[in-house]
């Protein structure tokens, strides 16, 4: 089964920040980013919160999407 999850980052992010992240979708949402992560397993949702921890980005929120 897949979640999704939305990973909202404080700011608008570069495209080679967003390369980093990997297969990720990015949209500006006001003054921030939301990025949607589409995943069978929690490890790869700690594994991106990890990549934003590491670039030093700023976590505003995470939320499993309902569907």
């Amino acid at each position: 089964m897949t979640d999704t999850y939305e990973i909202c980052i404080r700011g608008h992010l570069e495209t080679d920040l967003l390369t980093e992240l990997g297969d990720l979708h990015p949209v500006p949402a006001g003054s921030g980013t939301r990025l949607t992560l589409d995943t069978e397993d929690q490890a790869s949702l700690h594994g991106v919160l990890g990549r934003v921890r590491d670039l030093g980005l700023v976590l505003e929120s995470v939320e499993r999407a309902t569907r």
